[in-house]
């Protein structure tokens, strides 16, 4: 059959008036050019050119091919200047984000990328860390923000956030403990709530693994330790008074001003280390999303209360 530089040959064949002329323009030789449309025309089984000394001149079913096949070159222009523009950020871009960062600042961090890249697609993911360390492994995703222990060793990444994790309980249940009612503040120990249901993240987390041995260091008998994957279950059992709960602060805070939960302050015994966010990325085409993407973090790290 042919392709679109044989239908760009046949144009300029016919443009230029002849094969030596459009030869000298394509920087081939003229024995070349007259190959190539001697293919082109056994492939279609019709005449394109009449050929005389004078030189080549379209033939009705050349003029027809040249109609046509100008918008198979049209086609393909308009497709190189989709993948070209905006330096090359086009395309459609694979993201997975954790639950936390999807509850939290994605929508900014988003917003921040589809500026700099407008011509970008995306196609976002909301899955749990050690899911998404092995989507992006296994090349499912271009880019994921997880939690840095589920990173892929082979995988660029860098940190994106660290969010602090704060202790929180409906108000009802706060009043109800024997300590917060002596101090009348929701300043405790851990003691004080070791007789209430803790609620944490999934026990693979740092977070519950520092839960679980802020309690076994505690004098009273260790309380049973509630996990859940998704913080959207643990704010939810927080509010209905299920127990005492670890959760992000910019997750939490709203919640406080809502008069739905009450932060509880344990001390430095019981301070609850920050999250760290990775964003990580695999292949070297990413790299340019990436560095939008990590733009757009310092950008919202400079922003009280966003990032932690």
């Amino acid at each position: 059959m042919f392709g679109v530089r044989d239908a760009e040959i046949v144009s300029l064949v016919a443009t230029s008036g002849g094969f030596r002329a459009a030869a000298v323009r394509l920087g081939l030789a003229p024995s070349a050019v007259s190959a190539r449309i001697a293919q082109v025309e056994r492939s279609l089984g019709v005449q394109l050119f009449d050929r005389s000394r004078q030189g080549a001149r379209l033939t009705p079913e050349g003029r027809r091919f040249v109609e046509q096949s100008s918008r198979l070159i049209t086609m393909r222009d308009a497709i190189a200047a989709e993948v070209a523009s905006f330096s090359g950020l086009s395309g459609t871009l694979r993201i997975g984000v954790a639950e936390i960062v999807a509850d939290t600042w994605v929508a900014q961090l988003l917003q921040h990328l589809v500026e700099h890249a407008p011509r970008v697609r995306l196609e976002l993911t909301v899955e749990s860390s050690e899911m998404l360390g092995r989507r992006l492994a296994e090349h499912a995703l271009d880019i994921a923000v997880l939690l840095r222990q589920w990173a892929p060793r082979e995988a660029v990444a860098t940190e994106i956030a660290a969010l602090n994790i704060g202790w929180y309980a409906a108000p009802e249940l706060v009043r109800g403990i024997s300590g917060f009612a002596a101090s009348g503040a929701a300043e405790l120990d851990v003691e004080d709530v070791s007789d209430r249901a803790i609620i944490t993240f999934s026990k693979q987390t740092p977070p519950a693994r520092e839960v679980a041995q802020i309690f076994a260091n505690s004098r009273l008998p260790q309380p049973i330790i509630h996990g859940s994957n998704t913080v959207a279950t643990i704010m939810r059992l927080a509010c209905d008074g299920f127990g005492v709960a670890t959760l992000p602060e910019p997750m939490a805070e709203p919640s406080c001003k809502a008069g739905r939960l009450t932060r509880i302050d344990f001390g430095s015994a019981a301070r609850l280390s920050p999250l760290a966010f990775d964003m990580c990325h695999l292949s070297p085409s990413i790299t340019p999303f990436a560095e939008i993407l990590r733009a757009g973090a310092r950008q919202l790290r400079s922003e009280p209360s966003t990032l932690g």
